[in-house]
């Protein structure tokens, strides 16, 4: 999420949307880059709780990371 500077609720529906849909498919979502308001509002909205702070990055390379402890448990 590095290049969103800034997320409305339209965003955050749209997110969830995403979130479910992943989740249906017993995949996960993995968010990294995560900026000011769009961590608040997510925040706020009880996203990040939902998606986990295991699935919240610092950026690409940590999220890539993650992937890669999630493919070697399957």
């Amino acid at each position: 999420m590095r290049k969103v500077t800034a997320i409305d609720a339209t965003g955050l529906m749209a997110l969830k949307g995403l979130y479910s849909k992943i989740q249906s498919r017993k995949q996960v979502l993995i968010i990294s880059g995560i900026h000011g308001q769009p961590k608040h509002a997510l925040e706020k909205s009880g996203f990040l709780r939902t998606l986990g702070s295991e699935n919240v990055c610092v950026d690409t390379s940590e999220a890539l990371e993650r992937a890669k402890m999630l493919l070697d448990t399957d």
